[in-house]
C-alpha cells in the first residue's frame, strides 16, 4: 500500500465518520466539551451515513457516484450554515467596535 492509498483511506474515514457530525455539532450545540463533541459527531456521522444509504437504496439510486454526490451536498450545506454563524459573529464584533468608537 502506498502513501496515496493511506491518505485516501484516512480522508474517506474522516468524510464518513467525522465531518458531517462535527459540522452539525458546531452548528446546533455550542456549549459541549471536546469529548462530547467527538463522541456525538461520530454517532451523528454514522447515523447520517446509514440514513443516506437507506434513502438512496429505497429510491433505487444506490451507486457510488450518487452516494458521493449526496455526501458532498450535505457537507457543503453544513459548511455554508457554519460560515453564516462565523460571518454573523464577525459582523456583531465589528458593530460593537463601531458603537464603542462613537461613544468616545
Amino acid at each position: 500500500m502506498g502513501v496515496f492509498n493511506i491518505l485516501q483511506i484516512l480522508l474517506g474515514l474522516m468524510l464518513v465518520f467525522a465531518i458531517p457530525g462535527l459540522l452539525i455539532i458546531k452548528i446546533f450545540f455550542k456549549q459541549q466539551s471536546m469529548i462530547e463533541k467527538i463522541l456525538y459527531s461520530a454517532g451523528i456521522s454514522i447515523s447520517t451515513a446509514i440514513m443516506i444509504g437507506l434513502i438512496l437504496g429505497y429510491l433505487g439510486l444506490f451507486t457510488f457516484k450518487n452516494i458521493l454526490m449526496t455526501y458532498v451536498i450535505i457537507i457543503l450545506g453544513l459548511i455554508i450554515l457554519q460560515a453564516k454563524d462565523i460571518i454573523y459573529a464577525l459582523l456583531k464584533i465589528s458593530h460593537k467596535k463601531e458603537k464603542e468608537e462613537k461613544k468616545t
